[in-house]
């Protein structure tokens, strides 16, 4: 057997690790001397890996990615996620984007715009060259845009997406214990899928980042850095929802349904207040919204007057 790649850095996993050089060489193999460099991203990058943590893995391809490049990538990105005992959270972009992230526009494919802040602040490179020095910040405004879109996403995938999102939200499933919000399930180390937190990690981590971009300058790309930065430059009454779920949900219980009966009724009333952080929030998005109907940017007036049809 082959030995495997060496690592620029480790995720403090050596399973992952493992599965992360596979990837690399399997990339390797099928896009010879076209890809810049590899990053981890997520818990890999911040050294919160838990037991459900997914694996977040970024391939920076030289100059541009071409048509017949994004498809292949996506035949094996299809093709690791099957046989890959973690969650694999595998994305591609092109170079030339990152080094030239300042001239972005809004657009409603949200992917150059995070892609590029989070390879910038809350990456860490594992195989090949890092670039991260050379990636200019997205202009603000764009940032903002796409991150107070973003949430919109998260919350209608929850729900399927619907055709409209209804306002106000209800719970996901109002007869389950935790209303919903433990739907998702994950690999665990074995391979088996198993219920976690992620729903309410993701969707308060996300809402927090996009409140951050509309009322404070700066930019974030992690879920610890949103809920530091949150209680540092907002501190409002939701600075408490979020330190406790990023302790709890992600820290103490590593992302796992806990089983003992005190930690298990501080899971509902978290689920009971997260749907209040959600309406909190789709109603400072429906203002802005309204808002953005008169922009000086056309496609940015465009999408807000599209996303309002879209919200009960």
């Amino acid at each position: 057997m082959a030995n495997p790649l060496a690592l620029l850095a480790s995720s403090g996993n050596e399973q992952i690790d493992q599965i992360t050089s596979g990837l690399i060489s399997v990339m390797e193999t099928h896009f010879p001397k076209r890809i810049r460099g590899y990053y981890f991203e997520g818990s890999c990058a911040d050294g919160a890996v838990t037991p459900l943590s997914d694996i977040d893995l970024r391939v920076v391809f030289i100059d541009q990615q071409t048509a017949g490049e994004q498809q292949h990538f996506t035949t094996l990105q299809s093709a690791c996620k099957l046989i890959s005992p973690r969650n694999l959270d595998l994305n591609s972009i092109g170079e030339t984007i990152l080094i030239h992230a300042d001239s972005l526009q809004f657009q409603p494919d949200w992917r150059p715009v995070l892609g590029a802040i989070t390879l910038k602040c809350a990456s860490v490179p594992v195989f090949g060259a890092d670039i991260r020095d050379q990636i200019p910040f997205v202009p603000h405004d764009v940032y903002t845009r796409t991150l107070m879109h973003f949430p919109f996403l998260v919350l209608a995938g929850q729900r399927k997406h619907p055709a409209q999102l209804p306002y106000p939200l209800e719970y996901l499933d109002p007869a389950d214990e935790f209303f919903g919000y433990t739907g998702r399930r994950s690999h665990a180390p074995d391979g088996t899928m198993t219920p976690s937190t992620k729903r309410i990690v993701h969707a308060s981590g996300f809402i927090a980042t996009a409140l951050l971009a509309l009322q404070t300058p700066i930019f974030v790309a992690d879920k610890r850095t949103a809920v530091t930065a949150y209680r540092h430059f907002i501190n409002d009454e939701w600075a408490d929802h979020l330190d406790a779920i990023h302790h709890y949900c992600r820290l103490q219980w590593g992302y796992h349904v806990p089983e003992a009966a005190a930690d298990r009724t501080r899971l509902r009333q978290l689920c009971q207040r997260e749907l209040v952080f959600e309406n909190y929030f789709l109603a400072i998005y429906k203002d802005y919204l309204l808002h953005e109907q008169y922009a000086d940017d056309e496609i940015a007036r465009q999408f807000a007057q599209e996303r309002l049809q879209k919200i009960g």
